[in-house]
C-alpha cells in the first residue's frame, strides 16, 4: 500500500457476483498525454514552468517508490494523470500493472521485456539486466516529451522489428542521440542538460532519483513546492518539531 500526494490513491475493491470496481480518485483532466494534446499551443510542448511542475511531482512520487523498494517499470505521460485547480497543476503517477516490489540489497533484475517501447531504456531493449535506474531513463524520457511533444528515439513498431531496425534503433540509444535541438532552440538549456543525464546509456553514469531532485532545474519546482500549502505533504521533513 503506497501513501503519498503524488501516487494515485485506490479505495478498497469493490466485489459483487456481477463485477470488480477498483474506486480511484478521479482527474478530470485526464492524463499528461491528454493535456498535450488539449489545446493548439501545447502542439510543441507544454510551457516550461507547467512541465517542470508535473515533472517535479512525478519524481517525488518516484522517489518515494524506490525509497519502497518499487519499481514502477512504466513511466509515460500516459501514466501521469493532471487535475488543474487554483492556478496549479497536480500531478499523480498512476497504472502499477508493471511494477514490482524487490527485496532489500537487489539493485537489478532479469526478464522478459518490461515497459513501453518508447520510453524503455537502452538496458531493457537490449536483454539487458534493469533496475530502478531504469524508471529514471523512462522519466528523462516523460520529461522530454512534456517540453517536446515528440518521442526523442522511436522505437520499431513490433512489425517491423528484426535484426536490423533494433541493431539501429540500440545505436541510437547506446549513443543517446535525442533530438537535444528542440531543446536547445526553445532555450531549456538547464532541462537539456537534465534530461541528458538521467537518459545516459551508461548505467553507472546515470542520474539516482536523488540527483534529479537536486538538479537546479528541479530545485525551482521545489522552491516553489515550499512556497506552496502542500509543502507539508511533499517535504515533511520541513514540519515543525
Amino acid at each position: 500500500q503506497c501513501s503519498h500526494p503524488n501516487i494515485i490513491h485506490f479505495d478498497p475493491i469493490i466485489r459483487t457476483p456481477d463485477f470488480i470496481a477498483i474506486p480511484m480518485d478521479c482527474f478530470e483532466d485526464g492524463s499528461a498525454r491528454n493535456l498535450l494534446e488539449s489545446q493548439p499551443s501545447f502542439t510543441s510542448g507544454l510551457p516550461e514552468e507547467m512541465a517542470r511542475d508535473i515533472f517535479f511531482q512525478s519524481a517525488c512520487a518516484l522517489k518515494y517508490l524506490h525509497d519502497q523498494g518499487i519499481w514502477h517499470r512504466d513511466i509515460k505521460p500516459e501514466n501521469i494523470l493532471i487535475s488543474r485547480a487554483n492556478g496549479r497543476v497536480e500531478a499523480v503517477l498512476s497504472d502499477f500493472g508493471f511494477a514490482t516490489r524487490v527485496q532489500p540489497g537487489i539493485t537489478q533484475m532479469s526478464g522478459n521485456y518490461i515497459g513501453t517501447p518508447d520510453y524503455a531504456s537502452p538496458e531493457i531493449h537490449c536483454n539487458i539486466s534493469y533496475g530502478a535506474y531504469s524508471d529514471i531513463y523512462a522519466l528523462g524520457v516523460t520529461l522530454f516529451v512534456l517540453l517536446t511533444n515528440e518521442i526523442p528515439i522511436k522505437a520499431p513498431s513490433m512489425d517491423a522489428r528484426n535484426d536490423k531496425t533494433l541493431r539501429k534503433f540500440c545505436n541510437k540509444l547506446f549513443h543517446n542521440l535525442f533530438p537535444y535541438h528542440l531543446l536547445e532552440r526553445r532555450g531549456y538549456y538547464m532541462a537539456f542538460d537534465l534530461i541528458k543525464r538521467m537518459c545516459n546509456p551508461k548505467i553507472d553514469e546515470r542520474m539516482t532519483i536523488d540527483e534529479v531532485l537536486n538538479h537546479p532545474w528541479v530545485m525551482g519546482a521545489a522552491k516553489t513546492a515550499e512556497e506552496s500549502d502542500i509543502s507539508k505533504i511533499l517535504f515533511p521533513s520541513y514540519e515543525d518539531d
